[in-house]
């Protein structure tokens, strides 16, 4: 399909631009996950580790709803799981963190863990949107609070760790580089979406 453009027109001017999501969705998207957390955290101290898996599913259900580039977003949701489910699995290989329950291996992370991260994938682009490009600041708040997060689950009773000043360290380190690559991942997935959107018109 040709573009025609009069004399002194912006050749863009009539492309889609992509926008944000709104602060409603915003607020939604980051209860949602809140949610989630909660369900597989308490699950989990509670020897029902199916729980957040569950509640994953279904705020996945209703976000894929909500966004325009289900395809793309599915992607990027099953891709941040699979590598944060990897990520965790190495930890408890290491004997850094002892989970509570769901455990389908004990070098393995938990089902619930599974389903945390689905929850966190869907996050990415639009309660963390703001955080792209932004990558220090990224990189600080997630050396700062991805320890915390596993921090408050010990707390709760779903995890434990044989020595808590090596796995907050560990955690801290890995977080710093994990929340960053994760946001470029989003980044570079909507990126192609919209390039895909555009290309169409």
């Amino acid at each position: 399909m040709q573009f025609q453009t009069e004399t002194g027109a912006t050749p863009t001017a009539d492309l889609p631009v992509a926008s944000s999501p709104s602060t409603v969705h915003v607020l939604a998207n980051a209860v949602a996950f809140k949610g989630v957390w909660a369900a597989a955290i308490l699950g989990a101290a509670n020897l029902s580790p199916w729980l957040g898996v569950w509640a994953a599913a279904a705020v996945l259900t209703g976000h894929l709803f909500a966004v325009p580039n289900k395809h793309q977003e599915l992607r990027l949701v099953l891709l941040t799981a699979l590598i944060g489910f990897s990520t965790d699995s190495l930890f408890a290989a290491a004997g850094l963190l002892q989970y509570t329950s769901g455990q389908p291996a004990s070098w393995l992370a938990p089902v619930w863990i599974f389903g945390l991260w689905v929850g966190f994938g869907t996050t990415l682009n639009v309660a963390f949107r703001w955080l792209h490009n932004r990558w220090t600041l990224a990189t600080i708040l997630g050396a700062v609070s991805g320890p915390l997060s596993y921090f408050a689950g010990a707390k709760m009773g779903a995890v434990s760790f044989a020595d808590t000043t090596l796995a907050m360290i560990s955690l801290s380190a890995t977080w710093s580089v994990l929340l960053p690559s994760l946001l470029a991942l989003a980044s570079s997935i909507g990126s192609q979406a919209e390039s895909q959107e555009v290309a169409h018109v």
